[in-house]
């Protein structure tokens, strides 16, 4: 018996297809776009078993949701930011309120994709595939979503969690592979210098850094000794507003909004450069 076609449509769906360039070689981590793998001599099949309880595109686009995204869909969109996904070979992309993980060719330490499971947040519109190779997760984001689900790798297996809590914004890193490693992990908290800066950080699903007191820049490792009313901080630049640079003399103090600072002490017990 032949497979209907509502159900053939969405298990190509859930089907990376190299030859058509959907991956790209994998998640991108937010830090750039995706690039696209060069494509390789690869056929995929054009008649997949859809998944267990999946039902057909048009039950999917029922009860206000949107139909499940066409390849051509998929094809169109950037990756969105998905932490750790980029070590592991998986591309993200969301169309519309729907999200699709999918994990192909080897991870960083070699490992092949070999199944997906939903632990949590797993309904009748939430859609795996396993098989050759690849696995793929797709599944409605939207507000309120609360998703955990193990892709397992020939060596190796992560949580995916990807949450959006009801009465936030659209979280900015859509989810998270636990324990793999990504670039993302050197920016884990923003610098802050003011509230402006503290609620971009909460977007972003991150804190305000802690930077290391200093009494000079020789303390700060390549980055500058910033002084504000607490006291010297270590950070990457002085904002010229609530923190200025330790000096020695009025020759080290750059100018700021038109004004020539001056070197004066601070009453941390600092130089750092003032107003006149």
């Amino acid at each position: 018996m032949k497979t209907p076609t509502a159900l053939v449509t969405l298990a190509v769906t859930l089907i990376p297809l190299t030859g058509c360039n959907l991956i790209g070689g994998g998640g991108q981590d937010g830090e750039k776009e995706a690039s696209g793998a060069k494509a390789q001599k690869e056929t995929a099949p054009t008649e997949a078993r859809a998944p267990a309880g999946a039902g057909t595109q048009e039950k999917a686009g029922t009860g206000g949701r949107s139909p499940v995204p066409q390849l051509n869909e998929w094809a169109a969109v950037k990756e969105v930011t998905v932490k750790g996904s980029s070590s592991l070979g998986c591309e993200t992309k969301m169309v519309r309120e729907w999200l699709r993980v999918s994990c192909r060719g080897k991870n960083s330490k070699g490992g092949t994709p070999t199944t997906v499971i939903v632990h949590k947040g797993r309904r009748s519109d939430t859609f795996t595939y396993a098989s050759g190779g690849v696995t793929s997760l797709v599944v409605p984001f939207e507000e309120g979503a609360d998703i955990e689900a193990t892709f397992s790798w020939t060596d190796v297996s992560h949580k995916l969690v990807a949450r959006w809590p009801r009465g936030s914004a659209k979280p900015v890193v859509i989810g998270t592979f636990e324990g793999a490693s990504s670039p993302l992990d050197n920016t884990s908290c923003v610098e802050c210098y003011e509230e402006a800066d503290e609620v971009a950080a909460r977007a972003q699903g991150k804190a305000c850094c802690t930077p290391p007191p200093c009494q000079n820049a020789a303390h700060c490792a390549g980055k500058k000794c910033c002084v504000g009313p607490f006291g010297g901080m270590c950070m990457s630049n002085c904002d010229m507003v609530n923190t200025t640079p330790t000096c020695t003399t009025d020759a080290e103090c750059p100018p700021a909004y038109g004004m020539k600072l001056v070197c004066r002490a601070h009453p941390s017990g600092v130089k750092n450069c003032q107003s006149p």
